[in-house]
């Protein structure tokens, strides 16, 4: 009668003897955890610092250049989510990493972890087994036979432990087949296999989407000057307030445009006022920043402005409205008479033009030479004598005067050039001094014969007398700067900096950090699992009922007592006399499936020895 200490296991252990695990030494149990450890942590930390290292060695920081020279962007949210959500797609997002470096090198040092990842499975579930070996040993070795594994939950566990995906969908359906929870052994076995499933598609996954991101790329590399080294600003003569106030006049009425400083009403062609006011100067330029067809609004800068210099500085500029006063017409030197408003003619040509400057806005006190309009805004009336007019309708010839009520308001700019265009443009009014300078050419009628050309040359594109005004505002703010140019001088920019285009590689900063961030939480899981294995298991004994929790342990258990052993071999010696010696051998038995009297397939050993097969059902 069996005594009372004994354990269910034991009182009812009947099947023959299972050799026991070979006994494994301590310090190999704990190098064997290490290496399983080991080998895809440093494979993926050595890529992942590779990587890292490369980057950041050979990386260019691209300056964001002056602070005044920046362009604001701005855009909708929701256009700004969707060029987002695209750019996150095809280029791994706005923000980036440039390098000097080859992007196929980059390419190829992350595609190390997606190229391993999906092999180093196995090692991770290694450590794993050594939990299960411990829960079982633990449960085998105590009375908890409510946890020891069924023949089917063994199954499942095994096909965990062998890596592969066909063990994680049985799993998943013996799961959902029993409605419940899995005991401790198989649940974390399958939560850890999960983990590292999902880590191993994710990591060549991001590692995949890098490669294509990273692509070569063109970049502006920005670098301030300090200090400038360009004059493209524009200021008054410094030394005096260009009014000489013993005459009242502006220094450029006094000046002049003649070779010998006297008053001509002409501008010689070697002078730089006459270069600007036909646009052949190398020197200067006057451009248009026009806001609307009826405003006009031009400053004056220099003519060696480039894309590959941005530069904030100073200059002038002068905005001109004009207003049809009256137009009138005559035939055949009849007397003048209103045109219609409506009337469509062809301006031929222009005769004359007569500049009148007035102090106030209504154009009712006109200001006569020797003075000048010290103000601003500039008030007065562009007559223009036109000498031939043709109506498509009517054959005659006829003759008229165009009258404009114009004003011109002188502003103190600075502005930005940023990649070949105008980023900033700040404006302030300028004092009234401003006002006669700009205006002394009209007053000394030096600018009329030059205007004459100019408006006309303008005004001939009019296909009526409406679109005439426009231009002639243009042409006088045009005239204004060019020829006050003779009371100017350069100045330095108040800051600037040179643009050039440098073949970087660009690195996006989310699937470089992503990819870096997975490949760290790899390692950082492989490590913690390891570690626990050391200190939550007993590493000797594990191990050793690690390796009975594969296939290989488990048909050696089953099939290890079907084996036939002993046979006897005679041999004769030299006298003639029988030697008998015992040969020990052991014959592994074959497996067969079978079927059964009961008509069902079943596992059959076969073993063959000298009296014939045996075959034994399991």
């Amino acid at each position: 009668m069996p005594s009372s200490d004994d354990t269910p296991l034991q009182r009812t252990q009947k099947a023959p003897s299972i050799k026991e695990p070979r006994k494994v030494n301590s310090v190999k149990a704990y190098i064997s955890i290490v290496l399983l450890a080991a080998v895809p942590s440093i494979i993926l930390s050595a890529a992942t610092a590779l990587l890292i290292v490369f980057t950041f060695r050979n990386r260019v920081t691209l300056s964001d250049g002056a602070g005044e020279l920046q362009v604001p962007h701005q855009s909708d949210n929701l256009s700004l989510i969707s060029r987002t959500m695209t750019d996150f797609v095809k280029d791994g997002g706005t923000n980036a990493y440039y390098v000097r470096l080859n992007p196929s090198t980059l390419t190829t040092i992350a595609s190390i972890t997606g190229k391993f990842v999906p092999y180093l499975s196995s090692a991770i579930m290694g450590l794993v087994a050594l939990f299960a070996a411990d829960f079982v040993l633990k449960a085998s070795q105590k009375e908890q036979n409510d946890k020891l594994l069924t023949p089917n939950q063994l199954t499942v566990l095994m096909g965990l432990l062998s890596g592969g995906l066909v063990g994680l969908w049985k799993a998943t359906r013996a799961r959902a087949n029993m409605g419940g929870k899995f005991v401790a052994p198989i649940s974390y076995t399958l939560a850890i296999f999960i983990i590292i499933t999902v880590l191993s598609v994710l990591i060549p996954a991001v590692d995949t989407w890098f490669g294509i991101v990273v692509k070569p790329s063109e970049q502006t590399q920005l670098n301030i000057t300090a200090p400038s080294n360009h004059s493209f600003g524009r200021g008054l003569l410094q030394g005096n307030d260009c009014i000489y106030s013993g005459y009242n006049y502006p220094c450029d009425a006094l000046k002049g445009y003649g070779a010998d400083g006297s008053f001509t009403p002409y501008i010689p062609a070697d002078t730089e006022a006459f270069k600007i006011l036909n646009n052949i100067s190398t020197k200067n330029i006057v451009s248009d920043l026009s806001s609307n067809s009826s405003q006009s609004l031009l400053y004056i800068s220099d003519a060696s402005l480039s894309s590959d210099l941005d530069f904030k500085a100073s200059a002038f500029a002068i905005s001109t409205k004009c207003d049809i006063m009256t137009v009138r017409c005559s035939e055949d030197n009849r007397e003048v008479f209103d045109c219609p408003g409506d009337l469509l003619n062809q301006i031929t040509q222009v005769t004359r033009v007569v500049f009148r400057f007035y102090n106030d806005s209504s154009l009712t006190h006109a200001i006569s030479y020797p003075n000048y309009p010290f103000q601003n805004p500039l008030y007065f009336t562009t007559n223009i004598l036109i000498g031939e007019l043709h109506q498509p309708e009517q054959p005659d010839v006829l003759e008229g005067t165009m009258q404009f009520g114009c004003s011109s308001t002188i502003f103190d700019t600075t502005y930005a050039w940023v990649d070949g265009s105008i980023a900033q443009f700040n404006m302030t009014p300028a004092n009234g001094s401003l006002g006669g300078i700009m205006s002394a050419p009209f007053i000394n009628d030096n600018a009329n014969i030059s205007q004459q050309a100019v408006i006309s040359s303008m005004v001939r594109l009019s296909t009526n007398f409406s679109s005439a005004v426009p231009l002639t505002a243009a042409a006088f703010s045009h005239s204004a700067l060019a020829l006050s140019y003779v009371a100017m001088e350069s100045r330095v920019n108040v800051v600037e900096q040179s643009r050039s285009r440098v073949f970087l590689t660009r690195v996006p900063i989310i699937p470089f950090y992503i990819l870096i961030g997975l490949n760290a939480l790899y390692v950082l899981c492989t490590i913690l699992l390891a570690a626990a294995a050391m200190i939550r298991t007993h590493p000797k004994e594990s191990t050793a009922v690690k390796s009975q929790l594969t296939m290989e342990g488990f048909m050696t258990a089953v099939f290890k007592g079907e084996s036939v052993k002993a046979q006897t071999q005679v041999s004769e010696t030299s006298d003639g006399s029988s030697d008998h010696t015992e040969v020990v051998t052991e014959e592994v038995p074959r497996i067969a499936i079978l079927k059964t009297d009961q008509g069902e397939w079943s596992y059959a050993t076969v073993t063959t020895h000298g009296n014939g097969a045996v075959v034994k059902f399991i």
